[in-house]
């Protein structure tokens, strides 16, 4: 017991559930160091060392179950590894902030992106989808347009405010397509007046208003367009119907050859797939979705497909399908569910042009790009939260500037009139958001992983950080997941990992 001492003696830091966690594999176990972003494998004895250190467990068990020669061995090579690596020494009060100088020269010179919300009006009624009555943090689905006036203001602000030289404009809804005169104008106005900057052109569409005219000129004004389909017409109607409540299927795959007839060869890099995956989870219905994905021969191998999972409190229990969920066949594990299945999936895949090399690689490329340290960083960067209003702006129907197409009901920035309202950004999402968090986060092991953005938590009035504190534990089940996936293929199929560093994450 005296050798526990002298282990607990050399952590420099006694807030110990902050320090890391551990994690395992089918064939490794591993220890990850809050304050550098090292993982580390490790043997049985000291992989519960640090599970003792991180949980608080009882010191007692560990002697029961190993010699003490073994355990003062793995202690002696944990106070090592302090010593040389600088682990286990994280200690947080705050976090990093941005100066009110550094604000404003960002607001004035940064921008990088636009999203119009070109029209509050759908044309499907998806059954999980964010904008149903019973959802009392988002708007309606609504009835208006975005006038061509108000998205000019819109363009004219940002070609001022955006040094840079590349600039993204998104347009959001409702379905953008319903707007298509102004999605039209705006991309040929953008291109008019920044002449010298690379415009990038993006939306996400249902595909089902997509003609071939449209797809044209589409790809001639270097469009990237992220689809709407989740999986095979069984699954995907179960879901994503039209006002009458009728499948959408067979539209939208006739709006997907639209487009991939437009863009030919540059399908590949300008097509995406956003699949959201409605509970139950059941591997028969992931490996349905996977199937249908790798069977639809027109599509270019490896082209970029995303999952989603249904955003709480928008399915109702009555609306959940039960088709692919076979009794006795649920996911059921410590992390999410489809984290399980891909982590299953991943060993068995002989390339990286694959569907389900795709569906991972998001999670795949957070853990690899993650920030590595050699002595801990001195603050807690404020999770996944951008900058309000600095490197992007979402414009609404009427010229406000929100936080973003994610966000549902919440403070405003500022108007395309008056541009940003630093004191407000100020208020709301920097010293409002960081005195509710600051608690819970210094305490957490995923601090610098997390991924936990405004979007989560902020509703009319400012952050509530009820519904924040809920996410917590799923956010760091899925960080956990991310980093068994990761490892699990760094031991099987290391290949898979080989062009990761080029991957963009978004």
């Amino acid at each position: 017991m005296g050798d526990m001492k002298r282990l607990y003696n050399a952590i420099p830091v006694k807030n110990y559930k902050s320090l890391g966690t551990v994690f395992e594999t089918t064939s490794g176990l591993y220890v990850y160091d809050t304050g550098t972003g090292k993982v580390f494998s490790c043997n049985e004895v000291t992989y519960n060392l640090f599970k003792i250190i991180f949980s608080g467990g009882d010191t007692n068990e560990i002697y029961e179950k190993y010699s003490a020669q073994e355990i003062n061995k793995s202690i002696s090579e944990i106070i090592e590894m302090i010593q040389k690596e600088n682990i286990l020494q994280a200690s947080y009060s705050e976090f990093d902030r941005e100066t009110d100088f550094e604000l404003e020269a960002i607001y004035n010179y940064s921008l990088q992106s636009l999203i119009l919300e070109v029209t509050q009006k759908c044309n499907f009624r998806c059954k999980y989808c964010i904008y149903h009555s019973f959802n009392e943090y988002y708007r309606n689905y609504g009835l208006q347009d975005m006038n061509w006036e108000t998205a000019k203001k819109a363009i004219d602000y940002v070609s001022r405010h955006s040094g840079e030289k590349e600039l993204s404009i998104a347009f959001y809804g409702g379905e953008p397509l319903i707007n298509y005169d102004v999605m039209k104008k705006t991309i040929e106005y953008s291109e008019m007046v920044m002449p010298k900057k690379t415009l990038i052109f993006a939306f996400t569409t249902n595909l089902s208003l997509m003609t071939l005219e449209k797809a044209k000129f589409f790809a001639k004004h270097n469009c990237y367009i992220m689809c709407s389909l989740d999986g095979p017409k069984i699954i995907h109607d179960a879901y994503r119907v039209d006002i009458k409540g009728d499948g959408t299927f067979n539209k939208v795959i006739e709006g997907l050859k639209n487009l991939l007839i437009a863009f030919g060869d540059r399908a590949k890099t300008h097509i995406k797939f956003n699949v959201v995956i409605c509970p139950p989870y059941s591997r028969k219905k992931l490996d349905a979705i996977k199937e249908f994905f790798d069977k639809l021969d027109y599509l270019p191998a490896g082209i970029d497909i995303k999952y989603s999972y249904v955003e709480s409190g928008s399915l109702r229990k009555e609306d959940i399908d039960y088709t692919y969920f076979p009794e006795g066949e649920d996911i059921i594990g410590d992390v999410p569910p489809i984290d399980i299945w891909l982590t299953e999936e991943l060993p068995k895949q002989s390339s990286d042009q694959n569907v389900i090399f795709t569906l991972a690689r998001d999670a795949l490329a957070r853990v690899h790009k993650r920030f590595l340290l050699d002595h801990p960083c001195e603050k807690m960067k404020r999770n996944g939260c951008c900058i309000p209003g600095g490197r992007r702006i979402y414009v609404d129907i009427k010229g406000n500037i929100a936080l973003c197409e994610r966000v549902g009901k919440s403070p405003s920035l500022g108007n395309i009139n008056k541009g940003i309202d630093l004191e407000q950004v100020k208020r709301y999402y920097l010293e409002e958001y960081e005195k509710a968090s600051v608690e819970q986060c210094k305490n957490c092991w995923a601090v610098n992983l997390c991924n936990m953005c405004y979007a989560a938590c902020y509703r009319e009035n400012g952050i509530d950080i009820e519904a924040k504190n809920e996410l917590c534990t799923y956010q760091k089940d899925q960080l956990k997941g991310e980093l068994i996936m990761y490892h699990q293929v760094l031991e099987t199929n290391p290949e898979l990992l080989e062009h990761i560093q080029d991957i963009e994450i978004i």
